[in-house]
Order: C-alpha cells, then structure tokens, then sequence
C-alpha cells in the first residue's frame, strides 16, 4: 500500500515537516505533501524560504475542515485514478 496525500504541521518534535517532506520525496517522489503551520506566512514568502522543497498545499491554523478538503482537491485534481 502506497501513501498517495500526507498531511503534517511544520513545527513537530524531533523533525521539521520541512525535513518530513524532504526524506518522504526521497522514498516516494509522487506522494503529495500538505503542510500546516500556525505562522502567517504567504505562498510566495514560503517558497522563496523553501525554493528546493517540493511542497504541494499549504494551510495557516486554525483552518476549517473546508479549507482542508480545499488544499486536498487542488492538489488531487489531475491525480490518476
């Protein structure tokens, strides 16, 4: 069985979600990664951090369980079946 979507926050103890998604696209490079963080921080600010790191969505906290299925769906669309 193959992890297709992982959902992890970026502040965590013991490894960053940065370094989850790192060690998660070596193993499997298709899998889609949505981070969560408490930070306000803006798309464009998070990539320019991250350039290397290939995160798929992102939500600030607190979210709702829209804005959720929201991230999951933009990142889904186009997924093989």
């Amino acid at each position: 069985m193959t992890c297709t979507i992982v959902v992890s926050d970026i502040k965590m103890p013991g490894m960053s979600g940065f370094e989850l998604v790192r060690r998660l696209k070596e193993i499997l490079p298709e899998v889609r990664v949505v981070l969560m963080s408490s930070f306000v921080i803006h798309k464009a600010e998070f990539e320019k951090v991250t350039p290397s790191l290939d995160v798929d969505g992102f939500v600030m906290k607190p979210f709702t369980k829209a804005d959720l299925v929201e991230a999951v769906r933009n990142i889904t669309r186009g997924m093989a079946a």
